[in-house]
């Protein structure tokens, strides 16, 4: 039997608080803890920002190179690898962002992705968005 795991890429991999506090001090964006929950609802009540999706944008795209992979995430890897299992990256992410096509969303997190682990491991599926 092969065993697999499937992980997600966004907010499970990459850690994006160190994209957040960037994107919070260039929009001069004032709050005590870092969290995505109050992250989104202050964006959503911002009349700069369309929705948080435009938010999304930014941080996803532009300040991802200031991501990092989670605490742990190495010792998981590790431990998978160790015991044979096929590791799947899946994430549900847009090519472009609906605001904009600004930023190339999968070239940007495969260029993170080639950085920051060890791709050779891992079968990679983006979205891929199909019109019904």
């Amino acid at each position: 039997m092969i065993k697999k795991i499937g992980i997600d890429l966004d907010n499970t991999i990459i850690n994006y608080e160190i994209p957040f506090k960037k994107f919070l001090r260039k929009n001069n964006i004032k709050v005590k803890k870092v969290n995505k929950s109050r992250l989104k609802e202050l964006i959503n009540k911002n009349q700069k920002f369309k929705s948080w999706t435009q938010a999304q944008e930014e941080i996803y795209g532009k300040y991802i190179v200031s991501a990092k992979k989670f605490k742990y995430y190495k010792s998981f890897e590790n431990f998978a690898l160790k015991h044979k299992f096929k590791l799947f990256i899946i994430s549900h992410k847009t090519k472009y962002s609906q605001y904009s096509k600004k930023y190339n969303l999968h070239k940007i997190s495969n260029l993170w992705l080639q950085k920051n682990i060890k791709i050779k491991n891992y079968k990679i599926y983006l979205r891929v968005l199909t019109k019904f």
